[in-house]
């Protein structure tokens, strides 16, 4: 697919950020020492393939996901589009391995953008939230499936997945908890951070990596 939309500056500037997350959170020092700064790279795919390889990977192993989205490619003749996946049959789509529902999913993605032709050049232009509302309107997509995508594709710099385990493990460790974090209790932590809670979100998810 080669209409990805031309990438401005990357929104998330970690080199900018980290000296004043750490007076905020002057205990990520460690963390910052043992594994960095995270690496941005914006606009890897196009939105169309990004999101459609996330419904492949969903509750599957990345291994398995992998295999399964080289197939599609393949079956796709290197053109993941929306009307490519709108002219495939569901025996087509069987034979590379996705699932009833994931085919539903991609279906339903597929029509959204066909549905909103903007949406392929016009995606990264619009607010966190407009994204959210608009992306979640398809079979598949939830609130933390777009917050990934506003993440690791647009590097949007306040994401923070109240929900997501991970946060909510790391924050637990961070505030010393005997278990993970409530929602409650990770929206609350956060708010020190606000504008640049995704390099915070980088962090709490090395932290609860760490065993």
């Amino acid at each position: 697919m080669n209409n990805v939309p031309e990438a401005p500056q990357p929104l998330l500037n970690p080199e900018a950020q980290i000296t004043a997350l750490l007076l905020v959170y002057p205990s990520l020092a460690p963390l910052v020492t043992t594994f960095g700064l995270p690496e941005v790279n914006f606009l890897a795919q196009a939105p169309f393939e990004a999101l459609a390889t996330a419904i492949v990977h969903q509750q599957i192993s990345t291994k398995a996901a992998t295999t399964i989205t080289n197939r599609l490619w393949q079956v796709c003749e290197d053109k993941l589009e929306p009307s490519t996946i709108l002219n495939l049959s569901d025996d087509a789509l069987q034979r590379v391995g996705i699932s009833k529902q994931k085919r539903g999913y991609l279906r339903s993605l597929a029509q959204h953008f066909l549905d909103h032709p903007g949406l392929i050049t016009q995606l990264h232009t619009l607010d966190d939230a407009a994204i959210i509302n608009s992306l979640t309107q398809v079979k598949g997509i939830g609130v933390w499936s777009v917050q990934m995508y506003l993440l690791f594709e647009l590097w949007r710099p306040d994401v923070w997945p109240l929900y997501d385990l991970g946060i909510q493990r790391g924050v637990g460790r961070y505030l010393g908890l005997d278990d993970k974090a409530t929602p409650t209790q990770v929206e609350d932590f956060g708010q020190a951070a606000v504008g640049m809670r995704s390099l915070l979100t980088w962090y709490m998810w090395r932290l609860s990596s760490i065993k």
